[in-house]
């Protein structure tokens, strides 16, 4: 369970920092790239926010497909 936790917290931190420097710019998904807060901030908060970010990116895309 521990390893599973540190694996999140790095998943979520690591995809926080790739998305603010632009790594992914093709996939367009950009959760933290127009963030309001510093990225270290953006940081430590990553694991909290990524499912309400997924989320939201899920229902646009729904919406795209289907309206």
């Amino acid at each position: 369970m521990t390893y599973a936790l540190l694996w999140y917290i790095g998943f979520t931190m690591g995809l926080c920092f790739m998305d603010y420097i632009d790594v992914k710019n093709d996939v367009d998904i950009h959760l933290y790239r127009y963030s309001i807060f510093h990225i270290a901030v953006s940081l430590i908060t990553a694991p909290i926010t990524f499912p309400f970010y997924l989320l939201l990116v899920i229902k646009d895309k729904v919406k795209e497909r289907y309206l």
